[in-house]
């Protein structure tokens, strides 16, 4: 649990188009913390989060992962040599043919908007730890992205998804897709994934060799051992973690 103690009810300050994120958060099974530590960050591609997780406990498996867009029934018509086909009794969902070459690495996010929504608390879904043994926190959260766009920049191989309007990371937001009609792209996903609290990066990779896409891909992003901390998951579960505004210190100053 993530708690903020403050005597004030104004405990954050919210500020922008987007939340500010204080942390991100990795979970990993112990023995990938070091190449994360060094930089040697995976990404899992696209293909492999909606097929190769039917029965893990954290539901990273996501059947509709990257679409395109989202329409629903009553607002779209659909023909087929001048003939229009009714009855149409679900969502429209579109893909761009993309899923073999994305990638993604995804975190937890602690934000601003989310501890204001839910009085100062932070809790993270016990399926989550099922995803790994260790947590991993990133503590600079604005050097880890600098880190990650300038490793991006150095290729000549990693594009930004059509979609994303050039941004290859943020925040995911999360909508009901029987009711949400439009462009979905790497940032949105169905409100039944909403315990993940999910931040990522999203990469077009494009693959030189011959032959099948990799289940997934490395970015070097060089040693990260300055701006991350490591705890055991269990530690996120079975306590709790406090932030404390410091005396004289206005809110708005955080």
């Amino acid at each position: 649990m993530i708690k903020i103690s403050n005597q004030q009810e104004t405990i954050l300050n919210e500020k922008g188009d987007f939340p500010r994120i204080y942390s991100l958060i990795r979970f990993f099974r112990a023995e990938h913390v070091e190449d994360f530590r060094s930089g040697h960050i995976r990404l899992g591609s696209v293909r492999s989060y909606r097929e190769n997780y039917q029965d893990e406990p954290g539901k990273k498996n996501d059947d509709t992962e990257f679409l395109s867009d989202l329409h629903q029934p009553d607002k779209v018509t659909i023909e087929i040599n001048e003939l229009q086909l009714k009855g149409i009794c679900s969502p429209v969902k579109i893909r761009r043919n993309l899923d073999h070459c994305s990638y993604l690495l995804c975190m937890s996010a602690i934000t601003d908007r989310f501890l204001n929504e839910h009085n100062g608390v932070q809790r993270f879904s016990p399926d989550l730890l099922a995803l790994g043994q260790k947590a991993v926190f990133i503590i600079h959260v604005d050097e880890f992205i600098r880190r990650i766009n300038e490793a991006v920049l150095k290729t000549d191989h990693f594009f930004s998804y059509p979609e994303a309007d050039g941004r290859i990371s943020g925040l995911v937001e999360y909508v009901d897709f029987n009711s949400y009609h439009g462009q979905i792209g790497p940032f949105r996903k169905s409100y039944e994934y909403a315990f993940q609290l999910e931040w990522r990066v999203a990469l077009v990779y494009v693959w030189d060799d011959i032959g099948p896409y990799p289940d997934h891909i490395f970015l070097e992003v060089g040693d990260l051992s300055d701006i991350m901390s490591t705890v055991d998951s269990s530690e996120l579960f079975d306590g709790e973690i406090r932030v404390t505004v410091r005396e004289n210190t206005n809110p708005k100053d955080l």
